[in-house]
């Protein structure tokens, strides 16, 4: 009786290892608080491109998803813990790479550009120094790549967000901003002022946001299974109204 009683433990003990790293019928889903059009809360519900991009590859696959929000640096935390199954969206790098899989095929494009006044005869090569006689509207602790990160030469007005920004644009407090084109555009067509500006050219940066799975919970089949339907619906016409919907092209 005492061996079968710890067989049984010992098979219960075996079974619960295995599960531990089970692939789950629903997904977990980390993000930050709020980046429109790719993600915000529109009528009590969390909605946007990567949002749709996510859940239509989810139904697709057999999962269900839910979706919990932290600030930035927590939710990169509780990827790193396992307290939640992936997270999104975010740049590839070295440090993430160390507790994250990333599929090979991004969800979108990160864009950042400088914005003015469409009457504002403002010259842009690329050159920063070209922007010299401008005050240059910024999120603090927001990084618009090293090479901008690190110009010392440029006066910066700081905002706390990037509605703040808009809103500070809107008001004239500085000339040009920098910012992801299709987040601005979103906050300057709630602000009604959306005809009036125009993004600079060339960009400052461009770059793919991706959706990163645990490697704590052993998610490598899952991101597989991810990276195979974000290719295949890259290729449908799917995707496209689906980047349409929230005016991105």
């Amino acid at each position: 009786m005492k061996y079968s009683l710890l067989l049984i433990f010992l098979g219960f003990f075996l079974f619960s290892g295995e599960m531990t790293h089970a692939e789950p019928k629903e997904i977990v889903i980390g993000t930050s608080t709020g980046y429109p059009p790719y993600y915000f809360k529109k009528d009590g519900k969390l909605v946007g491109v990567c949002i749709d991009i996510i859940d239509y590859i989810a139904k697709e696959l057999g999962y269900k998803t839910s979706y919990r929000q932290f600030p930035w640096k927590r939710m990169l935390y509780n990827a790193k813990v396992g307290n939640v199954d992936a997270i999104m969206p975010l740049f590839k790098t070295k440090d993430r790479e160390s507790f994250l899989y990333f599929p090979r095929f991004a969800l979108a494009l990160e864009e950042n550009s400088f914005f003015t006044w469409k009457q504002s005869g403002i010259n842009y090569s690329g050159n920063f120094r070209d922007l010299i006689p401008y005050k240059i509207g910024v999120v603090s602790n927001y990084s618009y790549g090293e090479a901008f990160d690190q110009v010392d030469y440029l006066i910066k007005e700081e905002a706390i967000s990037d509605r703040s920004l808009a809103k500070k644009f809107k008001l004239k407090r500085f000339e040009v901003g920098i910012g992801n084109r299709y987040v601005i555009n979103f906050h300057a067509r709630q602000l009604k002022f959306s005809k009036s500006i125009v993004f600079l050219e060339p960009s400052v940066t461009k770059d793919p946001l991706y959706i990163g799975f645990s490697k704590v919970k052993d998610h490598l089949k899952l991101m597989e299974k991810f990276n195979q339907a974000i290719e295949k619906l890259k290729l449908t016409e799917q995707y496209g109204k689906i980047l349409k919907n929230y005016n991105i092209h």
